[in-house]
């Protein structure tokens, strides 16, 4: 993936977390759902989490960041997107062409 598409889609997320986080009327926190395929994701989702944290946010602070991987499987990742679904994640961050 490119560095710009990255960046830039990286953003996007977090700017639309920051808008759904000050739309809240409940107290529960908002939640990120990350998707992730394979390696990865797994080497970008601590990219995502410390831009997060250099925006404000903070898991179990004021943020649940929920991690759902198909171990390589791109078969799993429809049960896995369900997963967050149902789970009503306020964002879902897919890594990968297959997740996305």
């Amino acid at each position: 993936m490119y560095r710009r598409t990255f960046i830039g889609a990286l953003s996007g997320n977090v700017l639309a977390l920051a808008h759904i986080a000050q739309g809240q009327s409940t107290r529960r926190l908002p939640i990120l759902g990350a998707l992730i395929t394979d390696s990865v994701g797994n080497i970008s989702l601590p990219v995502l989490i410390q831009e997060l944290r250099d925006f404000g946010y903070v898991d179990g602070k004021n943020i649940v960041i929920v991690v759902r991987s198909a171990g390589g499987m791109p078969a799993a990742l429809p049960a896995r997107a369900a997963e967050l679904v149902q789970m009503k994640a306020d964002v879902i961050h897919a890594t990968g062409p297959a997740a996305i």
